[in-house]
């Protein structure tokens, strides 16, 4: 078998013909080529939309009537900068803390039941301790004793150590309970 071993290529056709000079060493496991511009070839790691977070509430909730109640998200599927708090101690518990600045996607959803006519839910993200009024979603059942399903999706920025909580407020007049992995709040970082 015949091995071509080169520092250089060069390109056959044009008035100039660029020349592209290779990496002297090898790239790691993904990497691909990338060029400076000036003919300097190099390796490249690819951009990912990262940091990426998803999580969920798994044990049951009691959210009191008429009161904005943060929900207790404490299991994660997916955090890749091990940004969220899942206990109700430390810093900004239940929150997830920024780490990259930038444009996030933020999906949001409830799911809280016993709701009757004229009766709504509210779900809402709190940037930073306060209620951002752009992450905000409601809705009124439909019947009684309805099942009331609510989310949202947005964009937001956000800087490093920015912190979001996801709560809900009702109206039903009594405790609700929540629960499950349609209660979630997950988002991650646009390139």
């Amino acid at each position: 078998m015949s091995k071509l071993k080169v520092d250089q290529i060069s390109k056959a056709t044009g008035a100039s013909p660029a020349i592209f000079t290779l990496p002297a060493a090898d790239g790691t496991v993904n990497q691909h080529l990338k060029t400076d511009g000036s003919g300097q070839l190099g390796w490249a790691t690819p951009v990912t939309n990262k940091p990426a977070f998803h999580v969920y509430l798994t044990a049951t909730q009691s959210i009191p009537n008429a009161t904005y109640t943060k929900i207790q998200l404490e299991t994660a599927i997916l955090d890749t900068a091990s940004g969220f708090n899942l206990t109700a101690s430390g810093t900004n518990p239940y929150a997830y803390t920024v780490s990259v600045a930038g444009t996030y996607l933020i999906q949001t959803s409830l799911s809280i039941d016993n709701m009757d006519s004229s009766e709504f839910a509210r779900l809402t993200v709190y940037k930073n301790g306060a209620r951002d009024y752009t992450a905000d979603v409601s809705q009124y059942a439909d019947g009684t004793n309805d099942t009331i399903h609510i989310g949202k999706c947005f964009m937001m920025y956000l800087a490093v150590d920015d912190y979001i909580e996801l709560w809900v407020y009702h109206n039903e007049g009594a405790s609700q309970n929540i629960t499950g992995v349609r209660n979630f709040l997950s988002g991650f970082k646009i390139l």
